[in-house]
C-alpha cells in the first residue's frame, strides 16, 4: 500500500483507491506520511487533528484510529508510545528518485540519472533524438 500526501490524501492498493476514512483520520495520515520511518509523539497527533485545543480523550481516539487505518492494510508500528508509518509513501518515493537521479549525475552519468522516473529511458531517447553524436 502506498500513502499519498502530495495533491489530495489517498492511499492506494495497487491501482485501486482505497477510502482514507473521515477528516480526523485523515489528518492523522497525513501527519504520520509526513515523517514515515520516523517515530511521531501522539503530542504531535493531537495539534495535527484538532490544533491546540484537543478533546480530552484524545489519545484514545488516536489510538482507535491508529486500529483502523492498520485495518485498511497500513503498516503503523507502535515504538515507545510513538507511532511509525511503514507504508510506502509518494514523499519517500520521490525522495529516493531523487537520490538515484543525484548518484547517477555524481557518477558521471547524467543520461541514467531519469532511468528510475516514468518514461525515463524513453525521455532520454527523446532529448538525444536526431542529435549528433556527442552534442548537447
Amino acid at each position: 500500500m502506498q500513502v499519498c500526501v502530495l495533491g489530495s490524501l489517498l492511499i492506494r492498493d495497487g491501482p485501486t483507491e482505497v477510502a482514507a476514512g473521515g477528516p480526523v483520520q485523515r489528518r492523522i495520515l497525513a501527519r504520520l506520511a509526513m515523517d514515515a520511518g520516523k517515530p511521531v509523539d501522539p503530542t504531535e497527533l493531537e495539534v495535527a487533528a484538532w490544533g491546540e485545543d484537543p478533546p480530552p480523550a484524545a489519545r484514545h481516539t488516536i489510538a482507535s484510529h491508529i486500529f483502523r487505518l492498520r485495518r485498511l492494510g497500513l503498516a503503523i508500528e507502535t515504538t515507545d508510545d510513538r507511532y511509525v508509518l511503514q507504508s510506502v509513501t509518494d514523499v519517500g518515493e520521490v525522495e529516493r528518485l531523487s537520490n538515484e537521479g543525484r548518484r547517477a549525475a555524481d557518477g558521471r552519468n547524467p543520461q541514467g540519472s531519469s532511468d528510475g522516473l516514468p518514461g525515463g529511458p524513453g525521455l532520454r531517447s527523446w532529448a538525444t533524438a536526431g542529435r549528433p553524436r556527442g552534442s548537447a
